[in-house]
């Protein structure tokens, strides 16, 4: 029997004592949380030493600020924004002696719901395509096929795996013309 089909999820605390070895552990840490809990970051404030190398990084919750009227904006959409100075972050920082990066404050709190379950495979960071998926758009593509019939075509192929949207194949076959140039 499949233990994670019987037993919850154990939740991917994190705690001001936690240590990470690399920015990219701790990204990836906390981004598993966030997937845990169900909603979305900003990766935010950055600090560089003289080589360009990342010393402070502050993670936030993507409802963080307010959004700005839109009543000036032409062709603006007419729904409310989701921001509302949600008091969520994680800041951490490398430690230069051990090289080893450390979580210096935090606040887990939010002041907004989180994205229902069933909803959460449209976060943009679940919405991740695998490489099958990738090596297959990218035959399409060369194939002459636009994104509306690639997406189409995938629909067919992968149906319980397919989650991305028409933007999602954009973007991956905008960054494969922008390696290609």
């Amino acid at each position: 029997m499949n233990t994670s089909e019987s037993e919850p999820q154990q939740s991917p605390e994190l705690k001001i004592s936690d240590i990470f070895k690399n920015h990219e552990e701790f990204v990836a840490r906390v981004q598993n949380y966030t997937s845990y809990c169900n909603f979305q970051i900003w990766l935010s404030k950055v600090d560089r030493n003289k080589e360009k190398n990342i010393i402070r990084r502050t993670i936030l919750c993507s409802h963080v600020s307010v959004s700005k009227s839109k009543k000036d904006k032409v062709n603006s959409r007419d729904r409310k924004s989701q921001r509302c100075n949600c008091p969520f972050f994680i800041r951490t920082s490398l430690d230069n002696n051990s090289g080893l990066w450390h979580i210096l404050a935090m606040n887990l709190e939010h002041n907004h719901k989180m994205v229902v379950p069933e909803h959460k495979i449209f976060l943009s960071s679940e919405r991740i395509i695998p490489q099958e998926i990738k090596d297959r758009i990218i035959v399409y593509h060369q194939a002459g096929c636009n994104v509306p019939t690639i997406r189409s075509i995938l629909k067919q192929e992968y149906k319980d795996l397919e989650t991305w949207i028409y933007n999602d194949i954009y973007n991956f076959i905008y960054q494969l013309n922008g390696k290609q140039e």
